[in-house]
């Protein structure tokens, strides 16, 4: 734990997959033409091919390219477009993930002018790394919100990308009558009739030819239509037929239309996202600092706007809760089952107590291979936690047929040591062996199981040999701690074999005050379930 809070161990909730392929999204200006799109596309394009060539170069001596190829399209509206980039299958790039080919193909690309969105998107099965919505009534308080969100989070080295959804669309023209305008009788309604008719045209005839009924409009020739200024100088007639420049009855301001304008719960909402832009970037120390340290610095300035987690903190946020509802009630009834095949809760509770120590294994195996342990490392935890407990089981359960043949207890230790090394030794090499060819897979696939091969081969390896010895070392002291209890309740002294629940004669003990102990130790043992849930949900 100490290692991880240090960050020596690295640790995030979900993990970074390597896929053959991502895409790069490009969002100009609402109304942008095609032709400047695919302008963009093209320039992208030509980044990405320098980048193979010098990474082709670079690894694999000329003979391979990194970019197989690459797919462009435009849409779904004219002022957007895409690129698909294939890449090398992953069990032949090795160690050229993703994230290092974008970053070539940026140096090469440099700034693009022009664009609304540049986004590189890497393709996460778990959700945006960073997705942050900001929820406000006031509109201009919550695009103040969203800018400095943005500002603070490009000043993280390890984001990239960092985008919003508030789009703006086609450039327009708000107009607002004058107090004068409105003293003279005009209205807003009424002035744009006039200004509808005299650019857009109106309908003032329709002439019977043969057949066809045609259609007489009338509207300023394309010259007196075709500025501002020219709007200003259009004749607005009044009431009283004066004849007066629109200029002098409105304001003009021009500004960018919305396209999509979203709501939660009644609220409008912007949401912010990010990418990281390394492979070793824990994503939940990101959004752990961003959640401590920059929103209660935006929250203050704009104290009307509210804030929400999405993508993989959301995620992340409702597993734990899951896991922390689900996981205590799991433990304590492996443990009464323990309890029940035992007829001890000293022993149960030994077996519980060997758990912890495969996690020394599980924070080497992924410091060592240099992965940060995730959500699916804990899925392969689970799995050594039932290794573990097997092992404990049969050493356990031997050790109490030599009790139940009348043997003594040190004797019964030593010969359940002898005959149980080979077995459990058997078991842990067998299993690591097999799980070695996942743990030197390198395809997309393989990702997904690596962290869990991660956790079981390497926990089992240490807790084989913290096994061995622990469980007889817990053995005499448990025996120890019931001998002392026995001897103050009695006042007599017995043999260490017979406090043990197995023996075959009459047992002594003091159940009094091992019923008390137990309802401790239950308590204690749930307290530290729910403290290892926490302390975990702040690592990861």
């Amino acid at each position: 734990i100490g290692a991880m809070q240090g960050g020596i161990i690295k640790g995030t909730f979900f993990p970074s997959v390597q896929q053959d392929n991502f895409s790069v999204t490009v969002e100009m200006p609402s109304g942008a033409r095609e032709d400047q799109v695919a302008a963009v596309l093209e320039k992208i394009e030509t980044a990405a091919m320098l980048a193979n060539q010098e990474m082709k170069d670079e690894f694999f001596g000329g003979e391979k390219d990194v970019i197989e190829f690459i797919e462009k399209n435009i849409g779904p509206t004219s002022y957007q477009g895409n690129l698909v980039l294939y890449l090398l299958e992953g069990e032949q790039r090795d160690s050229i993930y993703n994230r290092k080919i974008i970053g070539r193909i940026k140096e090469k690309l440099g700034k693009v002018h022009g664009v609304d969105k540049l986004a590189f998107g890497i393709g996460g099965f778990f959700g945006t790394p960073v997705s942050i919505s900001l929820l406000g009534n006031n509109g201009e308080e919550l695009l103040g919100a969203v800018e400095m969100l943005k500002s603070e989070l490009q000043k993280i080295s390890d984001l990239m990308d960092i985008q919003d959804s508030n789009r703006e669309g086609l450039k327009e023209l708000s107009i607002e009558l004058t107090p004068a305008a409105e003293n003279l009788g005009f209205t807003l309604g009424g002035v744009m009739r006039y200004v509808r008719q005299g650019f857009f045209g109106a309908e003032i005839q329709r002439l019977q030819r043969g057949q066809d009924e045609v259609k007489v409009w009338v509207r300023y020739d394309l010259k007196d239509r075709s500025s501002i200024q020219d709007l200003l100088k259009m004749r607005i007639r009044s009431a009283s037929g004066q004849a007066i420049p629109l200029g002098q009855l409105v304001t003009i301001r021009p500004e960018r239309g919305i396209v999509a304008i979203n709501h939660i719960n009644g609220q409008r909402e912007i949401r912010v996202t990010a990418e990281v832009s390394t492979e070793k970037a824990s994503v939940s120390d990101i959004n752990s600092d961003i959640e401590t340290i920059i929103l209660p610095k935006v929250l203050t300035k704009f104290p009307g706007v509210r804030v929400g987690f999405e993508g993989q903190a959301k995620s992340t946020a409702e597993t734990m809760a899951s896991a922390q509802r689900t996981l205590p009630v799991i433990l304590l009834c492996m443990l009464f089952v323990i309890i029940l095949t035992f007829s001890s809760v000293s022993q149960a509770l030994i077996v519980f107590m060997l758990i912890p120590f495969g996690f020394i294994g599980v924070g080497f195996g992924h410091w060592w291979i240099g992965s940060a342990i995730s959500l699916l490392s804990f899925l392969g935890i689970i799995a050594l936690v039932g290794i573990l407990v097997n092992d404990a089981l049969v050493f356990i359960s031997t050790f109490n047929e030599y009790i139940k043949k009348g043997t003594p207890f040190k004797e019964a230790l030593f010969q359940t040591g002898i005959s149980r090394f080979r077995p459990i030794l058997l078991t842990t090499v067998t299993t690591v062996a097999g799980l070695m060819p996942l743990l030197l897979e390198k395809s997309v696939q393989a990702q997904f199981l690596i962290p869990m091969a991660i956790s079981v081969a390497f926990g089992l390896i240490v807790a084989t040999f913290v096994l061995l010895v622990m469980i007889p070392a817990l053995l005499v002291l448990s025996n120890r701690i019931k001998l002392t209890t026995t001897f103050f309740w009695t006042g007599v002294w017995h043999e260490a074999a017979q406090v043990e629940p197995h023996y075959p004669g009459e047992r002594k003990h003091a159940w009094h005050i091992t019923f008390v102990l137990a309802v401790i130790v239950l308590a204690v043992l749930v307290g530290l379930v729910i403290l290892a849930l926490k302390v975990t949900q702040g690592i990861i």
